[in-house]
């Protein structure tokens, strides 16, 4: 073989292995993906409730007022 075809199939074997690296890559994205998807994420919103004082949970009704 001659130094240029030496080179021509290094290239190739690289291209290849890159190749194989992206697919490895999308596969590995899709299947992160897929475990999510099937087990969403717990919500854990009503902590940050219990660390509110009472002034600033807004209330769906609203302040409640009293006169004296």
């Amino acid at each position: 073989m001659t130094k240029s075809q030496k080179i021509v199939q290094v290239r190739m074997w690289a291209q290849g292995v890159t190749i194989a690296m992206i697919l490895a890559t999308a596969l590995a994205s899709q299947s992160e993906r897929q475990a999510v998807k099937d087990h969403p994420p717990v919500d854990h919103s009503w902590m940050n409730q219990l660390k509110l004082s009472p002034e600033e949970v807004s209330s769906p009704v609203g302040k409640v007022t009293t006169k004296s």
